[in-house]
């Protein structure tokens, strides 16, 4: 009987702290964002790069174009993005994230669609975008990396979610 009792506190321990472990993920998602929306604010190169899920742009280069090179130097292409927007006189005045939406997993994997908000000024006006970043979790959520879910069609999400069936749907 003994035994029968530590094994059920054991079962419901485990069961409380499913939701918690939840929560975390999703609080250190919110906060990971956060810093990468720092990057891209400060229009900081390597912290976006540092942030940025590589291997899940490679795959959305890949799907947009085909012909890509297969050695995509994303470093360097984050690099020029931030020094022709310097040329062209834009930068941002915000670029925030809200709160991230639900937790889902693919093939093990974590994924969390985070909704942002950017306004970039450039010398014809200021333009506000709203959209979502893509949140991965190669980690079961200790850590998040994002890809940028600025004009994406389902062919690009399933590119950078291989196996995403649509359900969460991506919040536009």
């Amino acid at each position: 009987m003994n035994h029968l009792n530590v094994w059920l506190r054991a079962v419901l321990l485990l069961v409380a702290c499913v939701p918690a472990m939840g929560a975390n993920s999703l609080e250190t998602a919110e906060k990971d964002a956060r810093a990468f929306a720092n990057c891209m604010l400060t229009m900081n190169a390597d912290c976006v790069v540092l942030s940025s899920d590589i291997d899940a742009y490679v795959r959305l280069a890949r799907q947009r174009l085909p012909a890509s090179d297969p050695d995509l130097q994303f470093a360097e292409l984050q690099e020029r993005f931030f020094y022709a927007m310097k040329e062209n006189g834009r930068h941002y005045l915000q670029w925030e994230v809200a709160e991230p939406g639900t937790l889902f997993s693919v093939n093990g994997i974590r994924y969390v669609f985070v909704p942002y908000i950017q306004v970039t000024r450039s010398p014809t006006g200021d333009s506000t975008d709203r959209t979502s970043l893509i949140g991965i979790s190669k980690d079961n959520g200790s850590s998040w990396k994002f890809v940028d879910g600025h004009s994406m069609a389902l062919a690009d999400l399933k590119a950078v979610i291989p196996g995403y069936s649509g359900s969460p749907p991506f919040p536009l």
